[in-house]
């Protein structure tokens, strides 16, 4: 079995009146939740990048390691992919990239390619959900 080493999220704000967040972000890949946490600022026109694995960056790395407990590149496949805010003060979200490596250098990418160029508001008027899909061949 290849298990996942680290997960990379590349996610952009856009660039209107508040669209920066103080709201709670969450990545659900391979049937758990990451907390993309405070250390991030997911301010105007900004591109924020979150490692979680062994280079973690995140305020709370240790406890948001897909290495533990290990996750299989394989289920990937059996749970959904999304980013989820949670709270009341909205995100305009323009790109959300995430890329997921295997200890052995398997790459796989995941991404809404709906929202590119024109962003989405994860809100409560809007939903607070952005799911993401293999954008392996896109």
């Amino acid at each position: 079995m290849t298990w996942i080493d680290s997960i990379e999220v590349a996610a952009k704000t856009g660039s209107e009146d508040e669209a920066v967040t103080v709201d709670r972000l969450f990545l659900g890949m391979a049937g758990r939740e990451f907390r993309m946490d405070e250390q991030h600022v997911f301010g105007n026109n900004d591109t924020a990048h979150v490692v979680f694995g062994p280079t973690g960056n995140t305020d709370s790395a240790k406890w948001n390691d897909p290495r533990r407990p290990r996750l299989a590149m394989t289920d990937l496949d059996v749970f959904p992919s999304y980013v989820r805010l949670e709270g009341d003060d909205g995100w305009l979200v323009e790109s959300f990239v995430v890329t997921v490596e295997s200890r052995f250098g398997e790459r796989r990418k995941f991404a809404n390619p709906n929202v590119e160029g024109e962003g989405l508001w994860l809100d409560e008027l809007s939903g607070k959900y952005l799911y993401l899909k293999d954008v392996k061949g896109e």
